[in-house]
């Protein structure tokens, strides 16, 4: 993992502003609030194109998340999904991974949050 940096500092935004985060992916994409992968991928002066298909600008925003944190696919899913919270990112955060599990994948595959891709 890498530039977790400007994760703590997109959560210490959202903290502040917590009128600017929703996590629930049927909000269209990245209007006036935003998951936090949506504020990473604005906060770093990215656009989505415009009449951009809400699935398609998902998988940008993830992707971006993805290489700009150096996550795996696996963790990037498990972030993703709507029910995470922001202490659910600190926790990431302070542990260094998903809290109580050894794998992740067992996680990400008993939550169902891989079937969504």
């Amino acid at each position: 993992m890498r530039n977790l940096h400007l994760l703590a500092e997109t959560l210490d935004y959202l903290e502040q502003h917590p009128e600017e985060w929703d996590q629930n992916e049927a909000v269209p994409i990245c209007g006036n609030r935003c998951c936090v992968f949506g504020h990473l991928f604005f906060h770093a002066g990215n656009k989505l194109p415009k009449n951009t298909h809400r699935y398609y600008g998902m998988k940008l925003v993830m992707d971006h998340a993805r290489h700009l944190l150096g996550l795996d696919l696996t963790t990037t899913s498990y972030l993703f999904q709507p029910e995470r919270t922001l202490e659910d990112f600190r926790n990431f955060l302070r542990l260094g991974g998903i809290p109580g599990k050894t794998k992740l994948t067992d996680k990400v595959f008993s939550e169902g949050a891989i079937d969504a891709y």
